[in-house]
């Protein structure tokens, strides 16, 4: 009989953590109020709901992807990112945010993935990402500079490396904007 009783309190906790655990899956979802791809269209929620989020003064994360092919395996690979948004700035119905500015990072293509500083150094990095898909991105710290004579050594003309450079400085991404509450 003890051992029935015992038995009954054990599932109904695994029943409850359960339930609890799925409950918190679905706020983790609710949380997420707009996704929109690379080129703006929305892919889950209503940009509306998020303009109306920035009005309220609701903090707000914002995520972007981006997908690059390993230049090892030729596989492309997504990475994401997220943080607290800065500055916020309501264009025609649409949401861009300023990222504050951070430490440049880099990601490593290895098994395991890496992320490092680059250069080891605190470079910055400072971006603005809308919900029209644009992410528009500067580096400080000597960042350019450094890409452009890696390139001159490699024997690149000016104008690939002008190409290269105007390329960094604006990508399309995927986004996602998250209420903090």
């Amino acid at each position: 009989m003890k051992f029935k009783k015992v038995l009954f309190l054990l599932a109904l906790c695994c029943i409850n953590y359960q339930m609890h655990s799925q409950e918190n899956l679905s706020s983790i979802k609710k949380m997420i109020v707009y996704e929109a791809d690379s080129n703006g269209d929305s892919i889950y929620g209503k940009l509306e709901t998020l303009v109306n989020y920035v009005k309220s003064g609701v903090p707000i994360r914002v995520g972007w992807v981006m997908e690059f092919n390993n230049p090892t395996t030729g596989k492309l690979i997504e990475i994401e990112h997220w943080t607290d948004s800065g500055f916020l700035t309501l264009i025609d119905g649409h949401v861009f945010a300023q990222i504050n500015p951070i430490a440049q990072q880099s990601p490593r293509l290895t098994a395991p993935p890496q992320v490092r500083l680059v250069n080891g150094e605190a470079n910055g990095w400072l971006a603005i990402v809308g919900t029209n898909g644009v992410l528009e991105q500067r580096f400080k710290g000597g960042i350019a500079s450094q890409i452009a004579d890696s390139m001159k050594r490699a024997g690149a003309t000016e104008e690939e490396i002008k190409g290269r450079l105007d390329g960094m400085n604006q990508m399309k991404v995927q986004t996602k904007w998250a209420i903090n509450p």
